[in-house]
């Protein structure tokens, strides 16, 4: 699910985002053995250290930077950096822009391009390769 900013800040936006099997596996356990009331709809799914609130921006930030340093990963990745590497991966299936931008839920093409974000050096060579003789496949 994705969540809006501003005026539709802590509202869900309606659109349908499936979960990954692992994934889902993963809620369902942390439902059943670490929330204490997993079938009250208000309640957060990761609570703050200090109250019955949602978790700030650091809580959350250092959760994830533990969570890196748990799989190896000790340079500094943002988290919106996740979201970035889910849309190439994505597109990396896909081919599509247009499918790309829906599991996104963007509203502009533009904003999905932004994300993937193409090297430099990866245009450079399509480009030099123009007039390259294309390889043909034989027939048995």
């Amino acid at each position: 699910m994705k969540f809006g900013r501003g005026k539709l800040a802590n509202t869900v936006s309606g659109r349908r985002m499936p979960i990954h099997p692992e994934l889902r596996i993963a809620l369902d356990d942390y439902w059943r053995n670490h929330m204490a009331d997993p079938l009250n709809p208000e309640a957060f799914l990761f609570k703050s250290r200090e109250g019955d609130g949602a978790l700030s921006v650091s809580q959350a930030w250092r959760m994830f930077t533990g969570a890196c340093r748990a799989v190896g990963i000790f340079e500094r990745v943002a988290l919106h950096s996740m979201r970035k590497t889910f849309a190439k991966q994505i597109h990396a299936v896909t081919r599509d822009l247009v499918k790309t931008q829906a599991i996104l839920g963007h509203k502009s093409p533009l904003t999905t391009i932004t994300y993937l974000d193409t090297a430099l050096e990866d245009l450079d060579a399509i480009v030099c390769g123009l007039g390259q003789p294309v390889p043909v496949a034989l027939s048995a």
